[in-house]
């Protein structure tokens, strides 16, 4: 009997080692894909941020930017033109290109320490033209004791105590956010959120104790984290924690709203007793605006969840982006000011 052909084994031999390889190929393509892609804002900062941050805000910049600045131009002139001007003008002044930020971070820590956190490829340059040292970072002095300097990748503005902070951060000298609770709190609600909105997020207990100082810690803890977003004017805020804790964040925000609805039942009986034109016409734009929010207010509560709903003014809604344009356009502002939180109480 004829042995049978090796040939036809052989084939099928090469076809699956071409099989195998091709898959090995593409899983690692796909891996070698996944770890090249751009990590997320919160992964940028949690390399950046001590374990003590109780608070972040991602604001998304550059398209905002570019809109704010074509309003001030006549149709006929070209946005982008005046943007590689500004361009130029900050690596001038500071050696890199501020209008590469594509998302600022505003940050707060346990200590009181804040200050704005920018993202951005500005390139591997370092700052020009500083004047002075904090914590071993070169800083350039903007005025009204805020600081710009540049951390890692990451440029950042912020008042003495928050330049030190995150110095001690660059040296190792401090625990940083990444693998702590916080974190994990801070990302479980990142998924349930639009990518292009403002988004917030705040450790809980923080947030009870410092909207009601006078809460127990032990209920304040049963709260785990408050996040949420702000986009074309709509805001939604989402708690999670025990039924306690979300019950008592609950009857926080149910007093914020009739606070506001007495304010805006006050306006309306005395918006007729200005006694000037003026402060009369301010009332009734208050008084429309109250209305409004108060209005628009929804909130639902499950065991352990809670969330609420609402909707501001598109004057109100830009705040956040008005804030960071001044910063990136070089304006004098009141930094400290402008970020004042009531303060932790541990």
């Amino acid at each position: 009997m004829p042995r049978p052909s090796t040939q036809g084994q052989t084939n099928r031999h090469t076809r699956a080692a071409l099989c195998c390889v091709l898959v090995a190929v593409l899983l690692g393509g796909t891996s070698f894909a996944h770890a090249v892609q751009k990590p997320s804002p919160l992964s940028q900062v949690q390399r950046l941020l001590p374990s003590t941050t109780v608070a972040l805000a991602f604001v998304p910049v550059r398209e905002t930017m570019r809109e704010s600045l074509s309003g001030l131009l006549n149709p006929e002139q070209k946005t982008e033109a005046l943007v590689k001007r500004l361009s130029k003008l900050s690596v001038d002044r500071v050696g890199l290109d501020v209008w590469a930020a594509d998302t600022a971070v505003p940050f707060w820590c346990e200590g009181g320490e804040r200050g704005l956190i920018f993202l951005g490829d500005f390139g591997a340059r370092s700052l020009r033209n500083t004047d002075r040292r904090l914590a071993g970072l070169p800083v350039i002095t903007m005025g009204d004791g805020v600081f710009l300097t540049k951390v890692g990748g990451a440029l950042v503005v912020a008042p003495r105590a928050g330049i030190e902070l995150l110095g001690r951060v660059a040296r190792g000298d401090h625990h940083k956010l990444l693998g702590t609770r916080r974190l994990q709190a801070f990302r479980s609600g990142r998924e349930s959120l639009r990518g292009d909105a403002v988004t917030v997020y705040a450790e809980g207990t923080w947030i009870i104790r410092s909207l009601s100082p006078r809460t127990q810690l032990s209920q304040a803890k049963s709260l785990k984290v408050v996040y949420g977003s702000c986009g074309e004017g709509r805001v939604s805020l989402h708690a999670l924690g025990a039924p306690e804790g979300v019950q008592l964040f609950a009857g926080l925000v149910q007093e914020a709203v009739g606070v506001l609805k007495l304010q805006h039942e006050m306006l309306l009986e005395t918006a007729e007793g200005a006694a000037d034109f003026g402060s009369r016409l301010g009332r009734v734009l208050l008084t429309e605006v109250l209305h409004g929010l108060v209005s628009s207010v929804v909130v639902e509560t499950q065991e352990d969840r809670m969330q609420v709903r609402f909707s501001l003014p598109r004057g109100l809604s830009l705040g956040g982006y008005t804030l960071v344009g001044a910063l990136l356009s070089g304006s004098e502002l009141d930094l400290p000011g402008l970020l004042k939180l009531p303060p932790a109480t541990k």
